[in-house]
């Protein structure tokens, strides 16, 4: 189920990242307790409190006691932003210095990828 090539609980950060843009959890709603999501992910129960601890330190939970973990109101759509920064900072460099490389001039790239858009 996990990649070897990250720590898990970066990986379960992404998984939990994903139900909160998705929707499926809502915002200020708990979430589901750190033992049912180690016990659903197989994983040791620090693994996720580690994780929880991240998620409370960006500010997208927040712990209540004797309550759980909620999702903060605003949250998706602040990872939402955090994500299309990290997309338009690192990964679209990279992908239109390899276009240039290979020699894509800016038109043909912008159709290629309107083609690869209208396809998905």
């Amino acid at each position: 189920m996990f990649a070897h090539d990250r720590p898990i609980y970066q990986q379960i950060r992404d998984m939990m990242i994903v139900e909160i843009i998705s929707g499926r959890w809502k915002e200020e709603e708990c979430i589901p307790s750190i033992r049912a999501l180690s016990m659903e992910l197989d994983v040791n129960p620090n693994t996720v409190l580690h994780t929880l601890n991240e998620l409370r330190n960006e500010g997208v939970l927040e712990s209540e006691r004797g309550i759980g973990n909620k999702v903060v109101r605003g949250a998706a759509e602040q990872l939402v932003r955090g994500l299309k920064n990290y997309f338009e900072e690192h990964e679209i460099g990279v992908f239109v210095r390899r276009a240039r490389l290979i020699g894509f001039d800016r038109k043909a790239l912008c159709e290629a990828i309107e083609r690869s858009w209208n396809e998905i």
